[in-house]
């Protein structure tokens, strides 16, 4: 990770079942581009500069960009199943090394993955052993890269307001989670 010139942390509801929103809210600190599973995306503010987005079939473009540029992938409590990596597994984060911490090892070893390092490990201790032992920032050149590319590809674009004949699902969720 700290070798990575285009490090991405992704995160997953592991993270909240060990109960370890705290450490997810730190991982902002480091400087890396985090990315969340779609059952994951409200453990961290989408508006926060290091949230890029959510990878998949349900993610975004910037989520899906990002993690297609990496070199390499931190997933933590993630399962990383189908609709997130595609039925191309081998075209998920292909000029990444893959890290895959899960509780169930059997997640880890399973044959949609090909991990370059499989951690059994309760999501809370792996992470404050991460944030323990971390001291160097991410690049910050290939942050702000990650950024250009949530800000040139948002998820609610202007025009969704002025739908005809009908509302705009994403333009509902982002009103009603306003209010």
């Amino acid at each position: 990770l700290a070798r990575a010139k285009r490090p991405v942390i992704l995160i997953g509801n592991g993270v909240r079942l060990a109960g370890a929103e705290e450490e997810a809210e730190q991982l902002l600190d480091l400087g890396i581009p985090i990315l969340t599973s779609w059952n994951a995306s409200d453990l961290l503010d989408s508006a926060d500069p290091n949230v890029i987005g959510r990878p998949g079939l349900i993610g975004d473009r910037a989520g899906n960009f990002v993690i297609q540029a990496a070199d390499f992938v931190l997933a933590i409590g993630t399962r990383l199943s189908i609709p997130q990596i595609g039925h191309a597994f081998d075209l998920f984060a292909p000029n990444a090394k893959l890290a895959v911490v899960d509780i169930d090892f059997d997640e880890v070893r399973k044959k949609t993955l090909r991990p370059t390092i499989g951690i059994a490990a309760d999501a809370k201790v792996f992470l404050r052993e991460l944030l323990d032992d971390w001291s160097i920032a991410g690049p910050p050149d290939w942050l702000q890269h990650c950024q250009t590319l949530k800000a040139k590809y948002p998820v609610i674009l202007p025009e969704y307001k002025d739908t005809k004949g009908g509302v705009n699902s994403y333009f509902f969720v982002e009103t009603l989670a306003k209010h």
